[in-house]
């Protein structure tokens, strides 16, 4: 016998008199998931992110005066020589 025929029952009569028809099963309905908000995706990319964060989070000072010191705006009109020539001077004039 197939798996069909062992789940429905042989209609009684008397069982259908006594206790009227046996309900139908429903099928299933499939739930519509609606697209996560930009809520939704920022916390869970932040829920990704954050370890990564706090194992980086000793390297950031380093980091942060990496960065500084690469925007200081150098002088590039006067030759290196000159530079350290104007400086020995200023220091001999304090002197």
């Amino acid at each position: 016998m197939s798996d069909k025929n062992r789940e429905e029952p042989q209609a009684d009569l008397f069982s259908q008199l006594m206790f009227g028809a046996p309900p139908k099963p429903t099928p299933k309905k499939e739930e519509i998931k609606a697209p996560p908000t930009q809520l939704e995706q920022f916390l869970t990319l932040v829920q990704t992110v954050a370890p990564t964060l706090e194992k980086l989070a000793p390297f950031m000072g380093v980091i942060t005066t990496f960065f500084t010191q690469q925007q200081k705006p150098t002088d590039t009109t006067a030759p290196p020589s000159k530079k350290i020539e104007n400086n020995e001077q200023k220091e001999s004039d304090n002197a």
